[in-house]
């Protein structure tokens, strides 16, 4: 009998893993390449071997909705040739490369749910194969994997039968046929089959994952083929695929397993055959696929997942059988098999990954001359707000750790915070209560206790409760332990999207400015104001004095433009297609603004000296032509004729550091509706780069750039729909950088 639909989404890939480490890396990071269309719809397995002969991983990849097998034969730099695809039986769900008939050529193994059969495909060594030839076995066979299990040097199988809750054993003649099946009984609907001698007498055992029964069964194998009765073992929820490695370097195999209820599982083993009590590990629901590699070089094994979520994520390995935090990598589709192997001939692991909906193969190439890895992402289930729209940075708990704060969005009344832990990960976030479409942040000692407090712009945007509530501004005083006070508010103008710090009397006390968006509790009217808040020292402020800018106004920073000691303003108006810069008194008060011309919808604004004359320039992001221009500073609080640069479609934020460490100013771009980040280098002679683009999960908003995992490189954090994720910088650290311009607007 057939297994039921749902069982033939869960993950078999890889059920033959190595159990030996797979080779060193140099990073754990990873540049996710283009996706490969293979031969069907639903790939449900993939396998690495050299099918050519020509030193270059090939890759082979089994398509459950049309009984194919594709061979995608490899590149020198990690891409893949068009695909080339081979009959097999009946729905054919995992596939395993090994020598089978003894010539020094990769052969396929497939096993075919339908069809009740596996499908032996010898390979030519040109990477071309034989016809199939098919060997029954048990009923929904979910996994095959390749052993001598009768130490007779010739290869056998082993199969995992789900319908007829067995595995079979097929000894091997040497020259590519088989012996008919043997089976040996397991718990209910056995998904995956692994290798490993368990018990370290020499002979091969086998380990299951069942599906139905949350076990894995370990079946210690004789030496001649056959093999004792299963003991069982719990695990998880729904364990699919199955991995073996030696976690905790202690000399005995331990097995990972990938849940589709949540997570995966580790159960360490004890050298003799048994194993302890499982430990969960991970947060993802319908997790399908696992692999091991070391992705870091530290000489530790780490974990890699795939799921449902469209998240690849990594769990570094502390060497002891445990496991951290992991790093997420955004990759579309259901994730339902991952193999590792150096596809690009660099030393350093790769990762291919099959999305079993969509037919296609996506390649992360591991860490090489990329300046970030891939995305590293935190869930949306810890915010309270559906589109979070701004964030910020600062050592709120004061450990010397940098950590992470979001605005919570049109459609959240909060700010959430994340400590960090120093190496680039954070803490589950704790929230707390705004007014309502809070949307920016800024960062300061508003108090004077040497503790950072927060003010949150709060937008209101949405008119169902926005009329006759004009905006707010949140005051949230830091207690020094990463902990807040309930906020103060006062009243800012209509729709502030924007906050900034600045000394505008020259009191040495922290006073705001917000950029109010409109003119009109319902918008309908889009003269711009920013408004004033002079500080009392205390963490309060005055009332609001407010000041004309360009029409819809975006984005506020301050800085003193024309040396005259006073802090002045500079301001992204969206629908002026300008920036505005308002020139301070130092008493508290502003010149008119004066207006200079940008692209086409400003949208953020950011400081940075680009031309090293040490006068203060601006970047602005331009929503609507897809650039960022820069006005180069004279000196004298005037500007020079903006130059575009574009980027990808839809930027809305941009923020200003030194990213590659070479001391010259560089941009970070968010974009509104790409799931990416854009870097732009400076030259240092008030010109840039041409944009890299690197994937988050989502849409990305608003950025900040921080060293989040304290290794001297700036790294950014981006927010997204539903999301906080931080980019881990991988370009090689300058010991002799000293700093950056912040993103975030600070004190002058």
């Amino acid at each position: 009998m057939r297994a039921p639909e749902f069982f033939l989404l869960l993950p078999v890939m890889f059920c033959a893993l190595a159990f030996s480490p797979l080779c060193a890396a140099t990073g754990g990071e990873f540049l996710v390449a283009p996706a490969y269309q293979v031969g069907g719809s639903d790939p449900a397995s993939i396998a690495i071997g050299d099918f050519n002969h020509d030193g270059k991983p090939d890759l082979a990849v089994v398509n459950f909705d049309n009984n194919s097998v594709s061979i995608l034969l490899g590149n020198a730099d990690g891409t893949f040739q068009t695909h080339v695809d081979y009959a097999t039986g009946g729905e054919p769900y995992s596939v395993t490369v090994k020598d089978l008939n003894n010539d020094g050529r990769p052969d396929l193994a497939v096993a075919n749910v339908a069809a009740g059969t596996v499908s032996v495909l010898l390979g030519r060594g040109d990477g071309t194969f034989n016809s199939e030839v098919e060997y029954a076995v048990g009923s929904g066979p979910q996994c095959v994997a390749a052993g001598d299990f009768n130490g007779d040097g010739r290869t056998d199988l082993v199969v995992a039968n789900t319908d007829s809750s067995n595995v079979s054993i097929l000894l091997g003649n040497g020259d590519g046929t088989f012996q008919p099946q043997a089976t040996y009984a397991t718990d209910n609907t056995p998904f995956s089959v692994a290798i490993g001698d368990f018990n370290k007498d020499g002979k091969p055992d086998l380990v299951t994952a069942n599906f139905a029964t949350n076990t894995i069964n370990v079946l210690l194998g004789k030496g001649d083929g056959t093999f004792h009765p299963y003991v069982s073992y719990a695990t998880g929820i729904y364990p699919g695929m199955v991995a073996v490695a030696d976690f905790n370097r202690d000399g005995a195999l331990d097995v990972a397993t990938a849940n589709y209820g949540i997570g995966f599982s580790v159960l360490l083993g004890n050298g003799d055959g048994t194993f302890r009590n499982q430990t969960d590990y991970g947060t993802s629901d319908q997790t399908f696929s696992v692999a091991v590699g070391d992705f870091n070089a530290d000489g530790k094994l780490d974990v890699v997942t795939g799921d449902q979520n469209e998240m690849v994520s990594i769990y570094p390995g502390n060497g002891d059988g445990t496991f951290r935090t992991s790093i997420i990598y955004p990759v579309e589709g259901i994730l339902n098999a991952i193999a590792v192997g150096d596809l690009n001939g660099d030393k350093v692991l790769d990762l291919a990954v099959a999305d079993y909906f969509e037919g296609t193969i996506t390649i992360l190439i591991g860490r090489g001359n990329g300046l970030f890895q891939a995305n590293r992402g935190y869930p949306a289930t810890v915010f309270y707000g559906e589109y979070p729209q701004g964030i910020a940075h600062g050592d709120f708990n004061r450990d010397g750790k940098v950590d992470l704060i979001t605005a919570d969005g049109e459609w959240g009344n909060s700010v959430s915070v994340l400590l960090g832990n120093g190496d680039g990960t954070f803490k589950p976030d704790v929230s707390y209560p705004t007014q309502y479409g809070s949307s920016s942040i800024a960062v300061g000692d508003l108090s004077g206790d040497n503790k950072l407090d927060l003010a949150v712009a709060n937008s209101c945007t949405n008119n169902q409760f926005c009329v006759n509530y004009p905006g707010t501004l949140s005051i949230l005083l830091g207690n020094g332990d990463g902990t807040f006070q309930k906020q103060v508010t006062y009243q800012t103008g209509y729709r502030p999207l924007s906050v900034a710090i600045g000394d505008f009397n020259r009191d040495g006390k922290p006073d705001l400015v917000v950029a109010n968006s409109c003119s009109d509790v319902k918008c309908t009217a889009w003269n711009g104001t920013v408004s004033i808040l002079l500080g009392n020292g205390d963490g309060t402020f005055q009332n609001q004095v407010t000041y004309s800018t360009g029409m819809e106004p975006y984005s506020a920073v301050v800085a003193d433009f024309n040396h005259d000691g006073k802090a002045d303003l500079a301001v992204a108006n969206a629908l002026s297609n300008s920036v505005s810069i308002l020139l301070g008194n130092g008493d508290g008060t502003f010149q008119p603004d004066v207006e200079y011309a940008t692209g086409h919808s400003p949208e953020s604004v950011a400081l940075g000296d680009f031309n090293g004359d040490g006068i203060m320039d601006l970047a602005v992001a331009n929503f609507s032509d897809n650039t960022v221009s820069l006005l180069l500073g004279n000196g004298d609080g005037t500007f020079e004729t903006h130059v575009d640069y574009p980027v990808a479609t839809g930027p809305n934020n941009v923020a200003v550091g030194d990213i590659d460490g070479d001391k010259k100013s560089d941009l970070a771009v968010g974009y509104s509706y790409t799931g990416n980040v854009g870097v732009l280098l400076g030259n240092g002679d008030g010109t840039l780069q041409p944009y890299t683009d690197y994937q988050v999960a989502a849409s990305t908003g608003a950025l900040t750039l921080a060293d989040f995992n304290r290794d001297g490189k700036l790294d950014i954090a981006a927010v997204g729909a539903e999301t906080a994720n931080v980019l881990l910088n991988a370009g090689e650290t300058d010991d002799e950088q000293t700093g950056s311009w912040p993103s975030d607007a600070v004190l002058p």
